[in-house]
């Protein structure tokens, strides 16, 4: 313990959005970081530092959209909490690092969903569209259908083209809306007008992975085919957001912009949210799957950032409390986690 509170005094550290420092912790406290409430009725209270308890941190990724997490471990009781937290829209604003959108704090539970594809005046392209399904395949389709909220990627083809494949992102349940990197396309002559639905900001223009273009807006002239076009914005602060699709240039005209569409599933946002699990006995169990928890909130208060000696944050350290019901993988078997607080820390 004598390490830890060493090492909290010692590093430079930078408040939620107010810089003060972290206090320091007397001698005779209690471990800094700690998990008490109940499983199924049965009280814990995880220290650590005592009886082998450890507490980990980092970043990861939830079916492909940062996030950051931090967990605690008793080996001594099989357990394993964990909580991961998928980074806000914008996490950077004039104060600097801000890892948690209080207005939006809640539990991410996931539900099935359809994205389409369609590619404005020309109805009948969608005719010539196959995309590869789960068992590689290339089928018939204009849609793809997805079971969590995420980031995926179609591949596609077009028979009336030819046989290169294109990858295109396909989000759902993430939609940049603070910071849009939506555009249109427009024919203008014999060259292609780009222009991004949202002024502000630094904006780049990537075809088929060329940097073509830092203007807000431009023309340009393309070969007969199929490119791709990406535009990625970013705002004073360094947030930044992409957007990727499809055109078709026929006889050196824009023929088509490829727009994907909600068909099916939830329109949550779900920037900020956050997914608690809890391995017990070698089972795991998460809180993405019942969808009650979507009336439950996830508190967190007294948010503190740890950064290294070049100003960088790599830590949040703050206080929570939340209810939560848990489903196993099957969802046949369930843990109630009740009054859980305490002070805990994720990696950024």
């Amino acid at each position: 313990m004598k390490k830890l509170l060493g090492f909290v005094m010692m590093v430079l550290v930078l408040a939620a959005c107010k810089k003060e420092p972290l206090p320091d912790l007397p001698e005779d406290t209690p471990p800094y970081y700690s998990i008490q409430g109940s499983i199924d009725g049965e009280a814990i209270d995880l220290n650590v530092g005592q009886e082998g308890i450890e507490i980990a941190q980092g970043t990861s990724m939830i079916n492909g959209i940062p996030s950051y997490f931090g967990q605690i471990v008793s080996p001594a009781e099989e357990l394993i909490i964990k909580f991961e937290f998928v980074r806000p829209e914008l996490m950077l604003d004039a104060t600097g690092v801000c890892a948690f959108d209080y207005s939006k704090l809640g539990f991410m539970v996931h539900e099935p969903g359809c994205r389409s594809f369609s590619f404005g005046n020309n109805q009948y392209q969608s005719n010539y569209l196959l995309i590869k399904d789960e068992n590689g395949n290339f089928v018939p389709t204009d849609e793809v259908q997805m079971n969590e909220f995420g980031q995926y990627s179609a591949i596609m083809k077009f028979t009336d083209v030819g046989q290169n494949s294109f990858t295109v992102p396909v989000r759902y349940g993430f939609a940049d809306f603070q910071l849009n990197p939506a555009f249109t396309l427009s024919p203008d002559n014999d060259m292609v007008h780009f222009e991004p639905v949202e002024d502000d900001g630094a904006h780049q223009w990537y075809v088929n992975d060329d940097l073509i273009s830092s203007e807000e807006s431009f023309s340009s002239t393309f070969p007969i085919g199929v490119h791709k076009v990406e535009h990625v914005i970013q705002d004073e602060y360094g947030n930044e957001s992409r957007h990727l699709t499809l055109m078709r240039i026929t006889d050196y005209v824009l023929d088509w912009k490829m727009d994907i569409n909600v068909c099916g599933g939830s329109n949550t946002n779900n920037y900020g949210k956050v997914i608690v699990s809890v391995s017990k006995n070698g089972t795991l169990y998460t809180s993405d799957k019942y969808l009650d928890n979507l009336s439950q909130n996830f508190s967190v208060s007294n948010v503190e950032y740890i950064g290294s000696s070049d100003f960088n944050p790599e830590r949040a350290v703050f206080d929570f409390f939340f209810n939560a019901t848990l489903l196993n993988a099957s969802q046949t078997d369930s843990l109630s986690l009740e009054d859980m607080t305490g002070t805990f820390n994720v990696g950024l």
